[in-house]
């Protein structure tokens, strides 16, 4: 009996201590709830943004104090997919080899600043960002990069930044062979030092590249940089490292990035330069040109454009890396060099914009408009350098000169600065980038500007047609010696108008452009006459037959006048877009050239006034008078 009632004793305090341990958390509170109640925007600070790679519309977005969030719709709408964890991310990485299911997140924000939090590790997500399960690395407090190894997605290398207020054994590189369930330091530099950045080579991911912060954080002061911040390769998965920083300084690198399209070639981003390597990191030098010296925190390769992100100074694009890659291959030019020139796409800008905010106000600077051509002088040129544009059968389209002097401005009713500067075809030593605005010839009168205006940008009105796409060849004459590279031009591809209907468009717009041409000679002709006889002796002028002349050639001068104005409106309306001609159009174009065409041979086909019996009788009178 006493065995029985001691057993009961021991039952009772083991269902009692059992109860008191369950009675936690979400039994003990129930449904006791915060109440959101704003403000309206959330999320703070974007500190990664991750795009599907074959996917436009799924795009992921860590942020400094708002957790992930995930779009399905291009970025139109987010939905967040991470409320359950930590809010502080640092990086945001997709499986390439699974990217609709396997997300990995690191998190604990990476910027330096004294508001920022900690993080508890990384996450990694098998369904799309449904579910998320912690995968480790739980003391790291702040993981600034993340890749998988597109060949094998158990191997994951993770940057860790580490603490900020204190030192911190936990910084360095990590690796995973396992999927997460073990990680193995595979890179330290000190307590002092954390990874900031890492990438793999996309071809071999044996071919790692990471970059270390040395950084340190105190109530009173920042210290940033120093002799342990460094750039660091490993050829063999992580095994062994070499320093990579001949020509950069001790500036914490924030972002390194390899070439896409060529192997070798890097870029990496510091507290104030952006840094270029042609030979896998053995050399660097500055790629800063016209950016002030701020911090890069990021960089992207797009195509064939780099965007930096940096810290207080916006975004910014380097437009047309492909020279670079150029260089990458003959690595310092010996001799003069024209560049391959990169596709050039035929778009039409808004010719009906805003009216430009004033200068002191800061705004974004449109891409270049029409094909960037680059050449690279090894001296100085001392006499003319031209560039030519022809099409496949030899025709030249467009001329360019080292000669070639700034046009005159007009009187202008738009501000100074709203106009494009003024760019020469430049004949110094070095590299030069050039434009051609995708034009034929433009006529050689007097220039004027649309009121559609834009900021420093804007163009003088065109007055010679666009080219149709396809392929032309850009000749580059140096020094007696010419240089000739193939140019694709590719249209807009918003438009849905057929090849046929862009050549009529094209065709018709020859004609407008060639009947003014026609007619603005004819006009220069009347006028050379005019001023001939406008210049005789003024008792010549009282004559009959010379007032007679001047009257005729006054109504002829105003008869091309109107032909010359009717041609500018005429081609004006074949570049208003690149629409299919309609019929009034075309019968208009078609019929008024009848009547240029008629108007210029009958003033061709006259005699010279001053030529004429009565005219030279008169002359000799007027010499001899009686």
């Amino acid at each position: 009996m006493k065995k029985i009632f001691f057993l009961a004793i021991v039952l009772c305090a083991f269902q009692g201590h059992g109860q008191n341990a369950v009675v936690r958390g979400k039994e003990l509170f129930g449904d006791l709830r915060a109440r959101h109640i704003g403000p309206a925007l959330m999320s703070g600070r974007i500190t990664d943004i991750e795009l599907h790679p074959t996917s436009d519309r799924i795009i992921y977005a860590g942020t400094g104090g708002g957790g992930v969030w995930k779009s399905n719709n291009g970025g139109a709408t987010f939905n967040s997919i991470f409320d359950d964890y930590c809010q502080s991310i640092g990086a945001i990485e997709l499986d390439p080899s699974n990217p609709d299911l396997v997300v990995w997140v690191g998190t604990g924000e990476v910027w330096t600043r004294n508001s920022v939090s900690i993080g508890d590790g990384i996450y990694r997500s098998n369904d799309g960002g449904n579910s998320w399960q912690n995968m480790g690395l739980e003391k790291s407090e702040r993981i600034s990069g993340i890749q998988v190894n597109p060949k094998n997605p158990n191997e994951v290398y993770v940057a860790v930044l580490g603490a900020l207020w204190n030192d911190s054994e936990e910084r360095g590189l990590y690796k995973t062979t396992d999927g997460g369930k073990t990680w193995n330091k595979i890179l330290y530099v000190d307590k002092t030092t954390g990874c900031s950045d890492l990438i793999l080579d996309p071809v071999n991911p044996d071919i790692i590249y990471a970059s270390f912060w040395e950084f340190r954080r105190t109530p009173w002061s920042f210290n940033s940089g120093g002799n342990n911040s460094a750039l660091f390769k490993s050829t063999d998965g992580g095994k062994t490292w070499i320093e990579i920083i001949s020509g950069l300084s001790n500036d914490p690198i924030n972002s390194v990035k390899e070439d896409p399209k060529v192997r070798g070639l890097l870029f990496c981003g510091s507290e104030r330069f952006v840094n270029v390597s042609f030979d896998d990191g053995s050399n660097w030098q500055s790629l800063k040109m016209n950016m002030p010296p701020t911090s890069i925190r990021d960089l992207v390769i797009k195509d064939d454009d780099i965007v930096l992100g940096t810290h207080g100074r916006s975004f910014w694009i380097m437009d047309n890396i492909t020279p670079l890659r150029q260089l990458a291959a003959s690595k310092t030019p010996s001799e003069n060099l024209l560049f391959e020139p990169q596709v050039a796409w035929r778009v039409r800008w808004n010719t009906n914009p805003d009216t430009p905010l004033p200068q002191e106000e800061p705004g974004g600077e449109n891409p270049p408009e029409g094909a960037m051509i680059d050449y690279y002088l090894n001296e100085d040129i001392s006499g003319e350098i031209s560039l030519d544009i022809l099409d496949l059968n030899g025709t030249r389209i467009r001329h360019y000169s080292s000669l070639d002097k700034p046009y005159n401005l007009p009187e202008l009713n738009i501000p100074l600065y709203w106009i494009r500067p003024w760019l020469p075809l430049a004949s110094t030593k070095g590299h030069h980038r050039f434009l051609w605005d995708l034009h034929h010839e433009p006529i050689a009168n007097e220039i004027s500007f649309p009121m559609s205006a834009i900021y420093k940008n804007t163009a003088p009105a065109p007055t010679a047609p666009w080219v149709m796409p396809g392929e032309y060849i850009v000749r580059l004459s140096v020094s007696g010696k010419t240089y000739e590279k193939r140019l694709n031009v590719i249209m807009d591809p918003r438009v849905t108008t057929s090849t046929s209907d862009l050549k009529e468009r094209y065709e018709l717009s020859m004609i407008a452009y060639r009947g003014h041409i026609a007619a603005h000679q004819a006009l220069n002709s009347i006028e050379v006459n005019r001023k001939q006889i406008t210049a005789l002796p003024a008792r010549m002028q009282k004559n009959r037959t010379v007032t007679e002349m001047l009257a005729d050639l006054s109504i002829q001068h105003q008869k091309m006048q109107e032909i010359v104005w009717n041609w500018e409106r005429l081609f004006g309306l074949t570049q208003e877009s690149d629409t299919p001609v309609t019929s009034q159009l075309r019968t208009g174009i078609q019929d008024f050239q009848k009547v240029s065409e008629t108007e210029i041979k009958n003033w061709k086909t006259q005699k010279h006034p001053l030529t004429t019996p009565a005219a030279t009788h008169q002359k000799n009178s007027a010499s001899n008078p009686k």
